[in-house]
C-alpha cells in the first residue's frame, strides 16, 4: 500500500492523480489516504501485515500541530518506510530531525511533479537503491569524464547526471545516504 496523512485535501487529490497515472492497481497495490493521525493509527493496528511493507507519504503539520508526521513516524515505526512530504523542507531543526531518524525528506512542492516508480522490493517490502561513494549533476561533459575517470582510477562507485532532471528519473534507486554534487 501507499498511505498518505495529510490534513490537506488538495494534496490528497495530487496523490491520487499521480498513482492512479503510474496504475498502481495493476500491480496489485492500493492507496490509503488519511487527514488525522488516530485514523493512521489506527489502521495500522487493523492492518498489521500491509502496514508492515507500506510506503507512507506524510505531512510534517497536521492539523492543530500537537503531532507531527515525524512524530508519527517514530512513534510507529515506520522511518525505513516514510517520506516527509513537506513545505518545511528547508527548514533546518526539519532537516536535522529527518537525519536522524533516517527518514527521506520530498518538498511539497515537488508532489505533482516528481516521477513516481514502482520497483521490485526484498522480503521486508523495502526497495534496495544502491549507495555510491558520490553522484554529480553537471552540464558540462569533460567535467563529469573527469570525476568518472578519477573516481575509476580510485575503484569507486560513482553516478554522472548531465542535468537535474536526468537524476530525478533515476533518483529512486539512489540510496539517500550517497553524497550529491550539483554544479551551480
Amino acid at each position: 500500500a501507499v498511505v498518505i496523512l495529510d490534513d490537506d485535501p488538495i494534496i490528497h487529490t495530487i496523490w491520487e492523480k499521480r498513482l492512479d497515472e503510474a496504475n498502481i492497481a495493476a500491480r496489485g497495490l492500493s492507496a490509503c489516504y488519511f487527514f488525522a493521525p488516530d485514523d493512521l493509527r489506527n489502521w495500522v493496528k487493523q492492518n498489521q501485515a500491509e502496514a508492515h511493507s507500506a510506503t507512507y507519504l506524510l505531512d510534517y503539520e497536521l492539523g492543530d500541530g500537537a503531532e507531527t508526521g515525524l512524530d508519527i513516524a517514530s512513534e510507529l515505526e515506520l522511518q525505513r518506510r516514510a517520506i516527509l512530504v513537506t513545505g518545511r523542507h528547508d527548514d533546518n531543526e526539519v532537516l536535522a530531525n529527518c537525519k536522524s531518524l533516517g527518514i527521506r525528506l520530498l518538498p511539497k512542492e515537488l508532489a505533482a511533479l516528481i516521477p513516481i516508480r514502482i520497483s521490485d522490493s526484498d522480503s521486508s517490502g523495502t526497495a534496495k537503491p544502491l549507495l555510491f561513494d558520490a553522484v554529480l549533476i553537471d552540464d558540462d561533459p569533460l567535467t563529469r569524464m573527469t570525476w568518472q575517470n578519477e573516481a575509476s582510477e580510485r575503484g569507486l562507485r560513482f553516478r554522472a547526471f548531465s542535468s537535474s532532471e536526468a537524476f530525478i528519473r533515476e533518483a529512486y534507486g539512489i540510496d539517500f545516504r550517497t553524497p550529491l554534487y550539483v554544479d551551480a
